[in-house]
């Protein structure tokens, strides 16, 4: 069998290892291949080599973006257009670059000049697209993004990023008729891969559980950027194999959030193992006593998470002897196959009765019968994931409620935010003393327990909520995929989500949720 190509431009590299040329054949075959971690090697030791070939730089700028190594390659592509200032594809992988760090406004107006003077390209209304995306205006990113498929039909990248919008927009069967679309296209591994997690997603939000558990599985494919890579040195589940009598290592996934929801499994996988099973389950560190007192036989690790290459790692903070691990989200299909397996009884996390206690007595002290938990926001907020949530200047029909005092649950500053509704609305937010809400989870919990409700957006304090069996109240965009099509939301007994009926009407959802929680 004749060499191939990547074999062929790899023994070029070997033979002539001072050669530029080489390198950059060498970088742009696995770019190709979507190898990008090795094609952005082989592109800096190009670029090492001469300096001055900027196009060297370009695509290595377009590698540490598929990298998500952000500041890498704004820096890159800033060399090209200093080198060139003219030219259109460098201006176009900057405004990229510059979306990447949330310059969302720097970016916009370099895409808008663009499109000025070129209103036929469709690079040009991909990128104007994808500003106004982030920006929020979605309507407009739907589109900038359509005018780009009709210049430039069947572009896999310009498929995906109208796909997102429209799910977005909670318009679920074309985003998911599109998705079919753009794979059968056969597109570069990365884009089949976003593709591919996009259409679970989809699936998911139809309440086709079947279909979208097995398109979920593209989270672990190392083609997808936000994949992570586990750091354990153990055989991995197939997913099939009987795990009876064996001592299983369980990797929590991805955000708090997602934990706490997955932990909601345990008690079937603990069934599933059997009395001669154990579980280690590397969890956030913040929840070891949470978990060690609700499921005893359970031990608890914590994880650490870092960067390296672009990439996320996820490593046990210590060592585990285990028969074989697997992440949480793989019991998913098996334990979770439709929804009716989703009735569990509510409050799986089991609070420190005395911290429960003081709690109680700290809201008695408060006015009002009912006393209700409220979170607003993530953690990290920026315009693009800011318009999954509704402005606190929309919350005036909850905080109207009589007969009620409203805690916060929300973690980070919130001081002035706090101010601005007992300015807009005259209601106080009342801030649980000497709580850090962030960090101890085990306060937040004996908190959230012994709380009337809770409401907010889904978010890891609205997710405690829900784990530890208080009545949640979710406000959360169109067709969230986490709903599985429900009107309840089927991971916490008892629980509700409240979505606008169009994209942005969040009026809609704070209506509907204020009337859920009673007059």
């Amino acid at each position: 069998m004749p060499p191939s190509l990547l074999e062929l431009a790899q023994r070029a590299t070997q033979a002539t290892p001072n050669s530029s040329a080489a390198w950059r054949n060498l970088g742009l075959i696995l770019q190709q291949d979507g190898v990008y971690l090795e094609a952005f090697d082989a592109f800096g030791r190009a670029l090492a080599l001469d300096p001055n070939d900027h196009q060297i730089a370009l695509a290595l700028s377009f590698c540490a973006t598929r990298l998500g190594m952000k500041e890498e390659a704004l820096s890159l592509a800033s060399y090209y257009v200093q080198a060139r200032p003219n030219e259109r594809i460098g201006l176009v992988t900057l405004a990229n670059a510059l979306l990447g760090l949330d310059r969302i406004t720097e970016a916009h107006d370099l895409a808008a000049g663009l499109l000025s003077d070129a209103p036929r390209d469709p690079s040009l209304w991909h990128l104007a697209g994808k500003t106004a995306r982030a920006s929020g205006a979605l309507d407009k990113a739907a589109q900038a993004l359509a005018q780009a498929n009709s210049l430039e039909p069947n572009n896999p990248r310009i498929l995906y990023d109208l796909v997102w919008t429209l799910a977005d927009l909670g318009e679920t069967e074309p985003a998911l008729d599109l998705a079919e679309q753009a794979i059968s296209l056969n597109p570069d591994p990365d884009v089949t891969a976003a593709l591919t997690f996009l259409k679970s997603t989809l699936l998911l939000a139809k309440g086709d559980l079947t279909g979208g558990w097995q398109a979920y599985g593209v989270r672990h494919d190392l083609a997808l950027a936000s994949a992570a890579i586990y750091d354990v040195s153990l055989a991995c589940w197939d997913g099939q194999a009987s795990l009876e009598g064996k001592h299983v290592l369980l990797m929590a996934e991805q955000g708090l959030g997602d934990e706490l929801a997955h932990l909601g499994l345990m008690a079937d996988l603990l069934r599933r193992i059997g009395p001669s099973g154990r579980i280690t389950l590397c969890a956030d560190k913040r929840l070891k006593g949470l978990i060690e007192r609700s499921w005893p036989s359970v031990r608890a690790v914590g994880h650490t998470t870092h960067q390296a290459l672009g990439r996320r790692h996820r490593t046990p903070e210590e060592a585990v002897d285990a028969d074989l691990w697997l992440p949480l989200g793989d019991l998913l299909p098996s334990l979770r196959p439709s929804l009716a397996h989703f009735g569990q009884p509510g409050g799986y996390l089991k609070p420190c009765l005395e911290r429960l206690a003081h709690w109680r007595d700290w809201l008695q002290s408060l006015p009002g019968q009912v006393k209700i938990g409220m979170a607003w926001r993530s953690h990290k907020m920026d315009d693009e994931r800011g318009r999954n949530f509704a402005p606190l200047s929309a919350w005036g029909p909850i905080l109207s409620r009589p007969g009620a005092s409203f805690v916060n649950l929300q973690y980070g500053e919130t001081d002035a935010e706090r101010a601005a509704l007992l300015a807009q609305f005259g209601v106080v937010v009342h801030q649980p003393p000497g709580l850090d809400l962030f960090n101890d989870l085990e306060g937040l919990a004996a908190l959230s327990a012994a709380l009337d409700l809770g409401i907010g957006c889904s978010n890891a304090s609205t997710n405690l909520l829900g784990a530890v069996g208080t009545q949640l109240h979710l406000i959360a965009p169109p067709a969230a995929w986490t709903a599985l099509g429900q009107e309840a939301y089927p991971w916490y007994p008892g629980a509700s989500i409240h979505t606008p009926i169009v994209y942005g009407d969040w009026a809609t959802a704070v209506k509907a949720a204020a009337q859920a929680i009673g007059p």
